[in-house]
């Protein structure tokens, strides 16, 4: 069962600042938030650990543990989706800038044609 599946199920809830959010609330806070509540989840669970010598090794999955594993999946995916959008950007920039070469080119070509080449280009475009 994935993480999202075992929130609906819980039907948990996120607090923060004195607001009651549902997972899907998350989506629309900022990194810097989601930072915030990814550190008191974190801090939640080191709290919650605690040495014992007769229960076996690996605990149990807590509620903190699911809501930090929520909000850290969130912010993996937000930071991924910025740097994709970074990367179509510099792309899109880089793009520009070839074109903008292949038309100085193309204009150079132009400006370098005699002007008989120029009249019967016209001509062919006006047929």
């Amino acid at each position: 069962m994935n993480i999202f599946e075992r929130a609906a199920r819980k039907e948990l809830r996120f607090y923060h600042l004195g607001k009651t959010l549902n997972t899907e609330d998350l989506f629309h806070l900022s990194l810097a938030t989601l930072d915030d509540l990814a550190k008191k989840y974190h801090a939640e669970i080191k709290n919650q650990e605690e040495t014992s010598f007769i229960a076996p090794e690996g605990k149990s999955d807590t509620t903190a543990q699911l809501c930090f594993d929520i909000v850290y999946h969130i912010i993996k995916s937000k930071l991924a989706a910025k740097e994709a959008a970074a990367a179509r950007l510099s792309n899109k920039v880089e793009s520009d800038k070839l074109l903008a070469a292949l038309e100085a080119k193309d204009n150079d070509e132009r400006s370098n044609m005699s002007r008989e080449e120029l009249l019967a280009a016209l001509e062919k475009l006006n047929d």
